[in-house]
C-alpha cells in the first residue's frame, strides 16, 4: 500500500507549539456511571434507531457520562473481551460519535476497547447551563483527564475533521503510539494565511446558527465551503444537511472555537510534535488539502497519506469501511 508520497511539496519546519493543550496528569481519574450494556446500535441524535448491527458482534456497549466542572462529556465504550488493544475515535464538529465510528465497529472487531465521545456541542455531550462557547484548550483538557482515568496502555487515536484537530492537540500528552487523522481541521491548505481565511468563511456561513436563523440554509452554505465537490442528490443532502442541523448553536460553537484557536497556532510545530501519522484524505476534497498531506508525507517518513476514492469531506459516513480498514492497517504496522 503506498504510504508515503514522492511528490514536491512545501517543507515540514520544526517550531515551538503554541496554542496547544495543557498537561493532565496520570491521577486524574474517570467520573463516570455506566447506563446500559446490550447489542451495538447506532441510534440517531434524536435517540431513534438509524441502523443496527446484530447481537452477534463481539462488543458489548456501555454509556457513561464523565464529568468535569459543568460539562457532561457522554461516551460510548464498546468492549470485547477476546479483543486487544484500544482506539480511541474523535469526531467532526455537531455530529454525534456514535453516528459517525459506528458503522465502522464490524471491521474494528478485533479491538479490546473502542471509545468514542461526543465532543462538546455534539451528541448527548451537555454543559449545564446550556448551550454556551468553549474553547479548544478547555476540551482537549477534558478529553485528557478522561482518557487517563482508564490508565489503558497503548491507544489508538482517530480524528475526524475539529475531531482530527483534538486528536493533534491531545497526541503527545498521551504518549500516543500512532495516529489516524481524517481530514483533520487546519489542514485544508498549505498556506496558513488561506486557512485563517478558510475559518473567517466558516464564521460567516454559520452565523444565522447563532442567532436562532434558517439551519438547514446555514449548514448549506457551511458545506458548499468544506464540501464543495460534494454529491447534490436531494436525498443525500438532506440527510446531511439534517445530521448536522440536530444540534446548529453546538456546530456553531465548535467551528468558533477552531477559529478562535487558530491565530495562535504554530501548525508546523503542533505537526512536528506528532507520532507516526496516516493522513485520509477523499479523492473530491480540494486539491489544497491533498497538497498538504502530501508535503507531510514527503518530508516525514513516518507519514502516511492515503486517498480514499469516490468520497469528499464526508469520507466516514460515505465509506465507513475502507476508512476503518485504513486505519487498521496504519495501526498495525505498528504491531510489527
Amino acid at each position: 500500500m503506498p504510504w508515503l508520497s514522492s511528490d514536491i511539496g512545501t517543507p515540514c519546519r520544526p517550531g515551538q507549539l503554541s496554542g496547544t493543550c495543557s498537561s493532565a496528569t496520570a491521577a486524574c481519574l474517570a467520573s463516570s456511571r455506566p447506563l446500559r450494556y446490550g447489542r451495538v446500535m447506532v441510534r440517531g441524535d434524536s435517540g431513534n434507531t438509524g441502523s443496527s448491527m446484530e447481537s452477534n458482534m463481539p462488543f458489548s456497549l456501555t454509556e457513561s457520562v464523565h464529568g468535569w466542572g459543568d460539562w457532561s462529556l457522554h461516551y460510548r465504550h464498546w468492549h470485547n473481551p477476546a479483543g486487544d488493544g484500544v482506539l480511541v475515535a474523535l469526531h467532526g464538529a455537531g455530529v454525534a460519535g456514535a453516528l459517525t465510528f459506528a458503522p465502522m465497529l464490524p471491521r474494528l472487531a478485533g479491538y479490546r476497547d473502542v471509545l468514542v465521545p461526543d465532543l462538546y456541542g455534539a451528541g448527548q455531550t451537555r454543559h449545564g447551563a446550556g448551550e454556551r462557547p468553549f474553547e479548544m484548550d478547555e476540551l482537549a483538557d477534558h478529553l485528557l483527564r478522561w482518557i487517563l482515568g482508564f490508565d489503558f496502555q497503548d491507544i489508538d487515536l482517530a480524528g475526524y475533521s475539529f475531531g482530527g484537530l483534538v486528536a493533534m492537540m491531545i497526541a503527545a500528552p498521551l504518549g500516543i503510539r500512532r495516529l489516524t487523522l481524517i481530514e483533520p481541521a487546519l489542514m485544508e491548505s498549505p498556506s496558513w494565511a488561506a486557512t485563517l481565511a478558510r475559518r473567517q468563511r466558516y464564521a460567516a456561513a454559520t452565523d444565522p446558527l447563532r442567532g436562532g436563523g434558517d439551519a438547514v440554509a446555514a449548514v448549506t452554505a457551511f458545506l458548499d465551503i468544506v464540501s464543495p465537490n460534494r454529491s447534490r442528490h436531494p436525498r443525500i443532502e438532506s440527510m446531511v444537511t439534517h445530521r448536522l442541523s440536530h444540534r446548529p448553536v453546538g456546530l456553531a460553537h465548535a467551528l468558533d472555537a477552531v477559529g478562535r484557536y487558530a491565530p495562535s497556532l504554530n501548525r508546523s510545530g503542533l505537526l512536528a510534535s506528532l507520532p507516526p501519522t496516516l493522513s485520509l484524505v477523499g479523492a473530491k476534497t480540494p486539491d489544497d488539502a491533498h497538497a498538504l498531506h502530501r508535503a507531510q508525507a514527503q518530508c516525514r517518513p513516518d507519514w502516511g497519506y492515503q486517498v480514499i476514492a469516490g468520497v469528499d469531506h464526508a469520507l466516514p459516513y460515505q465509506k465507513p469501511t475502507a476508512v476503518a480498514d485504513a486505519c487498521i492497517a496504519w495501526f498495525k504496522r505498528g504491531d510489527a
